[in-house]
């Protein structure tokens, strides 16, 4: 790469050995296909000449803003007569430039360089010149933003057949203005305040802020709301396994938390600091309308169209598929959870677009919406309605997320799903999840050992998810029977309640013996210390009692209760220090183990060699 400067000046100029009767100037310029060109379209820009006389090759960089212009490619307009072909530096290539006969022939152009807001390019004819008024290169760009922007031409080297750089009289580059996007796109504002809110993406978006953009997913919501500086969590709900979806990091992109954003997908959205954001789009779904679906169970939608019908959150009450099925719509408003139940309803609020409402069905129904596209653009020196409140979260927070891994510290157990349970010893709640799909991996999505899991608890009637203090326990059952994992504890911390989400410690996984049973000590014989292992099949208060040959007891080791496991190591087998219940030395000697778990009792014997 860093020889091409190199190739571009001696392609441009080599070969040429025909000599010329002048050198004239000549003026460079760039011209675009449009200079008001649509967001999203596809615009040409013609590099031209004008006054060519044995122009044999030329050099030039295109500069552009890549936030405003991405580049798509760039070719030789024919300027020089001849078949085109490109050269791509090899040494073979080198020497083949010439034909069998000896004779050079074509046109040869160089593949462009392109870099972040550039892109050079080369193009040189092996025989004869051109001459007159052309165009040199055509390059192609797709428009951004809805911003004035300028596409430059920088360190021209037009070449003659002499070996000589033809003068340049002038060099000019090309201003373009985008507009709006294409006819049928409406425009909405949504913002969104501070801390928890239902919102909903309100339109097939294109553009964001005068760039254009999609936002297919909550990957994409993520990002245009800001990422992690400003957004704490975005939330959706899976029906099917009725569990809900967290997205709190980047590394959640690509897992079952990164959810598809259909026409009528709910989000709620914590965030850190308010948001607005300008969207440009089509309506959701199609000429013939569009749908919400109701699943039997809990819902979180949001209005496709702005449906003439609909004006209150009420009036959902009267369309088919809602009507006789969903009993109530919870609602976000003055910081607050709150429930419609029809029209009347002290709760009720106007629909204005860019809100989501959980909705709790009987059954599963197809509603059918139809109207225009959701549009909220001010009258002249106004501002759009404000679509969304929060909820401001203090000590107590109605939403809590929760994700974590399970290890198995190296004991190489095979794969298995685990179901992962949390609960508040504070107020009794308790969430479940299972470490499927995405999530069930030995590489998670948050950097950390093991298999991760998810899990979020919405509480909308009490809004008490947690509060700072309150203990959670979290525990896991494996599909194994084999496996087990030990439990802990967690106390939530200002931070946690604050932020609305935890990143727990690492629940550990191990094998469970088919059957519990009490092995050899070690060492043995031994002085003055040993080790007995031993295995249990169930959790149970487990005792160890040593007896000399005589059936004299010598010591009772109250092991306590004890889960299912393997106690084979130093850190977990039992330990006796070769004393007895006095705390005196014990003399050698052969002595009986015997270990008591539960309806398990069995006897083994070590020695004591001084």
């Amino acid at each position: 790469m860093k020889k091409q400067p190199f190739f571009y000046s001696l392609f441009l100029f080599m070969w040429l050995s025909v000599v010329s009767t002048g050198v004239a100037q000549v003026d460079i310029s760039v011209v675009a296909s449009s200079n008001s060109p649509v967001v999203e379209d596809t615009i040409e820009i013609s590099i031209n000449i004008t006054g060519g006389q044995n122009v044999a090759g030329y050099d030039f960089s295109l500069t552009f803003n890549s936030t405003e212009l991405e580049f798509i490619s760039i070719e030789d307009a024919g300027y020089f007569a001849g078949e085109e072909r490109t050269l791509a530096f090899s040494p073979t290539e080198l020497e083949s430039i010439a034909d069998a006969d000896g004779t050079p022939s074509d046109v040869y152009s160089i593949p462009p360089v392109v870099g972040d807001g550039s892109v050079r390019f080369a193009a040189f004819a092996m025989t004869g010149t051109a001459e007159g008024d052309g165009t040199l290169a055509v390059a192609r760009f797709r428009v951004l933003a809805e911003t004035e922007t300028m596409i430059g031409v920088e360190r021209v080297v037009i070449g003659s057949r002499t070996v000589q750089e033809i003068e340049l009289a002038s060099v000019t580059g090309a201003t373009i203005t985008p507009t709006a996007a294409s006819a049928g796109n409406a425009e909405f504002r949504l913002s969104i305040p501070v801390g928890i809110s239902l919102i909903h993406v309100p339109l097939k978006v294109n553009a964001v802020d005068g760039v254009a953009r999609t936002i297919k997913s909550i990957t994409d919501l993520y990002n245009v709301l800001g990422g992690a500086s400003t957004v704490t969590f975005l939330i959706t709900y899976d029906s099917p396994t009725q569990e809900w979806r967290s997205y709190v990091a980047p590394s959640d992109q690509s897992t079952s938390a990164d959810a598809t954003l259909t026409d009528d997908k709910g989000v709620i959205a914590g965030l850190r600091t308010p948001v607005s954001i300008r969207l440009r789009g089509r309506a959701l779904g199609t000429e013939e309308g569009s749908t919400i679906t109701l699943s039997q169970g809990l819902n979180l939608v949001g209005l496709p169209l702005k449906d003439p019908r609909v004006s209150r959150v009420s009036d959902l009450f009267v369309l088919e598929g809602i009507d006789g099925n969903v009993p109530v719509i919870i609602l976000t408003d003055g910081g607050e959870f709150k429930p419609v139940g029809g029209v009347g309803d002290p709760n009720d609020i106007e629909i204005t677009g860019g809100q989501s409402f959980i909705m709790t069905a009987q059954r599963r129904e197809e509603v059918q919406i139809s109207g225009d596209a959701w549009t909220n653009l001010p009258e002249v020196g106004g501002a759009p309605p404000v679509s969304v409140t929060g909820i401001e979260v203090d000590d107590v927070t109605p939403i809590l997320a929760l994700r974590g891994s399970i290890t198995d510290q190296g004991r190489r157990l095979t794969e298995t799903s685990f179901r992962v349970t949390v609960k508040n010893r504070s107020t009794g709640r308790m969430v479940s999840a299972a470490t499927t799909g995405g999530y069930n991996s030995r590489s998670n999505p948050w950097g950390s050992d093991g298999v991760g899991y998810q899990l979020t608890d919405v509480d909308l009637q009490t809004g008490q998810a947690a509060m700072i203090g309150d203990i959670l326990e979290i525990s896991a059952q494996s599909s194994n029977p084999l496996i087990g994992v030990e439990p802990l504890q967690y106390t939530v911390t200002a931070e946690d309640v604050r932020q609305g989400w935890i990143q727990l410690q690492t629940l550990r996984a191990y094998e469970i013996p088919a059957e519990t049973a009490l092995l050899h000590n070690y060492p043995n014989p031994f002085n003055p210390e040993t080790w007995i292992p031993y295995l249990l099949a169930h959790a149970a208060d487990v005792t160890l009692t040593i007896y000399d040959t005589n059936g004299a007891l010598v010591r009772q080791l109250d092991l306590g209760y004890q889960e299912a496991g393997y106690y084979t190591d130093r850190a977990r087998a039992a330990y006796w220090d070769g004393r007895n219940n006095l705390g005196e030395a014990v003399g050698s000697g052969v002595y009986f183990y015997q270990l008591h778990a539960a309806d398990y009792s069995t006897t083994q014997k070590m020695v004591i060699l001084k």
